[in-house]
């Protein structure tokens, strides 16, 4: 299904980052919490972000994401309707955009037919 949705996704991709909304968050700050239902999705600009996953960080190592230009965040949970399975936090100062669920509707729409 992720396929199916960033293949849709691409064309309109730049558009959709021109329009979506730009966020800094600092060292120590979430983005957003386990459980909790996406509203959109995130794209990493700059810095760097981790998933934990309860006390127990996954039960291995946190996972840590390097920024690199265009890395997309939650968009699985989003299309697939299900909440966060661990929470993200600002690792050190971060810029992103956040496409918005009422952008991404049409692209969530079209990937179900």
């Amino acid at each position: 299904m992720v396929e199916r949705v960033l293949s849709s996704l691409k064309e309109h991709w730049d558009h959709l980052l021109k329009e979506g909304q730009e966020l800094s968050f600092r060292k120590g700050q979430a983005l957003f919490y386990e459980g909790h239902v996406p509203y959109g999705i995130f794209v990493l600009r700059s810095g760097k972000v981790q998933f934990v996953r309860g006390d127990d960080s996954c039960g291995e190592e946190p996972h840590l994401v390097q920024a690199s230009k265009g890395k997309i965040i939650g968009l699985s949970h989003f299309f697939e309707e299900s909440p966060f399975c661990c929470t993200c936090v600002a690792l050190s100062d971060c810029k992103l955009t956040f496409i918005s669920k009422t952008q991404l509707h049409p692209f969530k729409m079209a990937s179900q037919c």
